[in-house]
């Protein structure tokens, strides 16, 4: 898969900790995993059959971590006996059928992750172009290139998944966000020296 193998091309420099498939994919995957154990726990080994993952894959492990930080699945113990099962919000992405309501689960898992929460309020409605994008990852959060490409990738087809483009709640929550922390600055005193000296 070639999620896979942008990744591992990066092993030596690796990469801030992000989902390395999208929401799309993700639901996806959430899917399987739901028509096939429903809302049991299911041990990893299992469910690497569900997904065509190979028991001890790295595919299989990024897949597990990406529907965890969206919030899709939780997992239960560790080594042989860690099992995943769907979360609510999973289920609610797959099966609400409420109005507003499957997209209020997707906005939410959209949002979960770390980084696509930090950038959304920078890059939701005007974001800069790749090679801007990129070096930004790059040269200030300690991405490698293949990340940086994948990142940006995954960030793009989450919010077009996610339809955050035209999600009031988002737009507003974002504009929310950006007005406490003008908000902020502005209350910050204003230590530079009148006169051009040194701050005492």
């Amino acid at each position: 898969m070639p999620e896979v193998d942008e990744v591992e091309k990066g092993k030596k420099e690796r990469s801030p900790s992000f989902p390395f498939i999208s929401l799309e994919k993700a639901v996806e995957r959430a899917k399987a995993l739901y028509d096939n154990h429903r809302r049991e726990p299911a041990r990893v080994a299992t469910v690497a059959k569900t997904w065509g993952y190979g028991e001890k894959s790295s595919g299989l492990l990024q897949t597990v971590a990406a529907l965890k930080q969206f919030g899709l699945v939780e997992d239960l113990g560790s080594g042989p006996d860690r099992k995943v099962q769907i979360t609510d919000l999973g289920r609610r992405i797959l099966m609400d059928e409420r109005p507003g309501a499957r997209q209020a689960a997707l906005r939410e898992a959209a949002t979960g992750p770390r980084l696509i929460a930090e950038y959304l309020p920078k890059w939701l409605h005007e974001r800069p172009s790749d090679s801007h994008c990129i070096s930004e990852l790059e040269l200030d959060r300690g991405f490698n290139s293949a990340g940086a490409k994948l990142f940006l990738k995954v960030f793009d087809e989450t919010v077009s998944y996610a339809n955050l483009d035209n999600d009031d709640n988002v737009s507003s929550s974002l504009n929310l966000n950006t007005t406490l922390d003008d908000a902020k600055m502005a209350s910050v005193p204003d230590l530079r020296p009148a006169s051009g000296g040194a701050i005492p």
